[in-house]
């Protein structure tokens, strides 16, 4: 009897090492095309913020219940004596009207701080929080909470943060609705400049705690630095503002 032996061909070792080659470098430049079309979305949720907080600080500026609408040159300033400048609310360089009050959402209730808590006295329709007053150093985060959709806690008397979900988020003032926070928004101003920064995902939805640096300067104008040594990655931010926008290195 004749018995057929049917013999199998295996792959070499070479045509195993050629397909596995073939098979990365399809898989590198499929890797490079999804980050092409998938949106970034730390880049999206930054600049959607900056650009609702260009729109709530001109606001701010705008207020006539809130500051001076009076227009005074930087050099006429600095000719003024300090009894003189102690007097000026023209803009966040200096404290609000003392008429003015913001009226912001914490964890649910509802809080008015006042610049001047004696406006509870003269009118029965305002109840200011007793243990916090408008500054020049709190009044952008607490006119912010009262212009944004808060989540959770608002914390505008200093920078150590907010508790969400058993969670504290370091440095945070507010969460947004949008699940972005601000931070670093309690600050001394200098050179004119005042600061906050952006965490586009913000904990405890998402692990990650990158924070982008925005400058306020004269007028209320914003502008993205390229560098700052309190944020590391900062130059990323810069480098997601579009060329039509302020940037300054």
């Amino acid at each position: 009897m004749k018995i057929n032996s049917i013999k199998s061909k295996a792959f070499t070792l070479a045509e195993i090492l050629v397909t596995i080659t073939i098979i990365g470098v399809v898989m590198v430049m499929l890797i490079k095309t999804i980050e092409r079309i998938m949106p970034d979305t730390n880049k999206i949720m930054f600049l959607k913020t900056y650009h609702s907080m260009e729109g709530v600080v001109e606001a701010i500026i705008n207020d006539p219940s809130r500051y001076e609408q009076t227009s005074l040159t930087d050099d006429e300033i600095n000719q003024m004596t300090p009894e003189e400048k102690a007097d000026l609310h023209i803009d966040m360089r200096f404290p609000p009207l003392s008429s003015a009050k913001a009226r912001y959402s914490d964890n649910g209730t509802m809080v008015t701080v006042c610049a001047d808590k004696t406006q509870a006295e003269k009118d029965p329709t305002v109840s200011c929080d007793g243990g916090k007053t408008l500054t020049k150093e709190n009044a952008l985060c607490y006119f912010t909470a009262d212009a944004m959709h808060t989540i959770g806690p608002v914390n505008c008397e200093n920078n150590n943060g907010i508790t969400i979900g058993g969670q504290t988020i370091a440095g945070a003032n507010m969460k947004l609705s949008s699940g972005v926070c601000l931070a670093d928004m309690n600050n001394n101003i200098s050179d004119n400049t005042l600061k906050f920064a952006i965490m586009p995902k913000c904990p405890p939805d998402n692990a990650s705690t990158d924070k982008y640096v925005v400058y306020v300067v004269t007028q209320g104008k914003m502008t993205v630095p390229k560098t700052d040594t309190k944020y590391s990655k900062q130059s990323t931010a810069y480098g997601w503002m579009d060329s039509d926008q302020t940037q300054i290195k």
